[in-house]
């Protein structure tokens, strides 16, 4: 059996449990490390380009309920070159300003603590855009409130019916009542269409019934609704390794570790799309950083040991990769990966005694 077919298999229900880490992560997920020079960057060591002083973003960062957010970072991403041109943060008044920047398309990021929110802008040299942002109320002269959990403005438009009734579902899943949790799922999304976690949800829920096309319908609008969600690409990478699709994966992958790097399912999800790549030393980089972020007081889920055992094979560690797959076996006796893993570990153990003999 192809290695890329036994990455296709290993689907875990990861996304099922994700919709009750996901906050928690995310809280974790958003690197703080300041935003300087890029190395590949066209800007000078102060941020500017001595050559092009075209344009200017500004605007300002304020709560909800109106009130001037001072000292909130705010970063311009050059999407255009792929580059990291600067950040500032906002004075007492909320403002702030990037001037003299070249022309192009660019990512703006306000951030306090761990609250954030991007907005995508292009600047020409005929205008000077203004991006204004809102923050939770508690960011108000809070920098640094680790606390809290990083949503995108999208999310604070939910409705609270809306959301009751997300959260209603979300236990009746838990416990294994789907029936009930579409329903109730169904009822949030007539309350509002555009609610990324209740769709994404949807669509989990439509996984667990066998309709993989209507959940990666379900994921798409999530898509739509919030670009800044990360659970809708990491589900949307799974339904797309388990169709051995692992290129198109890739692709939901790399947005992931662009908006929340530290996301175990996401690297998990990495790992199966590296191993149906044959890429096997990245596979096993990958379920490493998955158990890493995870954390030793939860351990490893069977299926990283098994991920890793196949990693392995291919990179002709038979010793390692039949420990790692026995490990999988060891809680998971039965069911077809197991059945895979058993003919794989037989193979291998004949092949050990052969090269006894």
């Amino acid at each position: 059996m192809s290695i890329r077919r036994v990455a296709a298999s290993l689907s875990v229900a990861v996304p099922l449990a994700m919709l009750l880490l996901i906050q928690t992560a995310l809280a974790q997920s958003h690197s703080n490390a300041p935003f300087g020079k890029s190395p590949n960057s066209p800007f000078g060591s102060d941020g500017f380009d001595n050559q092009s002083r075209n344009g200017r973003i500004h605007g300002t960062v304020q709560t909800f309920d109106g009130h001037p957010v001072s000292n909130a970072t705010v970063s311009a991403h050059d999407v255009s070159r792929g580059t990291v041109s600067m950040s500032v943060h906002t004075e007492t008044n909320g403002s702030y300003a990037f001037p003299n920047l070249p022309p192009g398309s660019y990512e703006v990021t306000a951030s306090v603590g761990v609250d954030q929110t991007t907005e995508r802008v292009d600047v020409s040299d005929v205008g000077d855009p203004t991006v204004d942002f809102r923050l939770p109320n508690k960011s108000a002269g809070a920098p640094g409130n680790a606390n809290s959990s990083s949503v995108s403005f999208a999310q604070y438009k939910v409705p609270a019916k809306a959301r009751s009734l997300f959260e209603k579902a979300s236990e009746l899943m838990e416990k294994g009542k789907t029936a009930q949790a579409l329903e109730k799922v169904n009822a949030a999304l007539a309350n509002f269409p555009k609610f990324a976690e209740a769709l994404t949800l949807r669509g989990v829920l439509k996984e667990r019934t066998g309709t993989a096309e209507a959940a990666m319908e379900d994921y798409r609008l999530a898509l739509d609704a919030d670009p800044h969600y990360p659970l809708p690409y990491i589900t949307m990478a799974s339904l797309l390794n388990s169709a051995g699709r692992f290129s198109k994966s890739l692709t939901f992958l790399n947005q992931v570790e662009r908006i929340a790097p530290d996301l175990w399912q996401a690297a998990y999800e990495s790992a199966r799309c590296s191993l149906g790549r044959n890429d096997f030393a990245g596979a096993l980089r990958s379920i490493d950083r998955a158990a890493q972020l995870r954390g030793t007081a939860k351990g490893d889920l069977p299926e990283m040991h098994l991920v890793r055992g196949y990693a392995l094979l291919g990179l002709s560690e038979e010793a390692k990769a039949s420990a790692e797959i026995q490990a999988f076996l060891a809680s998971h006796p039965t069911g077809r990966n197991a059945e895979m893993a058993k003919a794989i570990l037989s193979k291998l153990q004949e092949s050990a005694v052969s090269a006894d003999r």
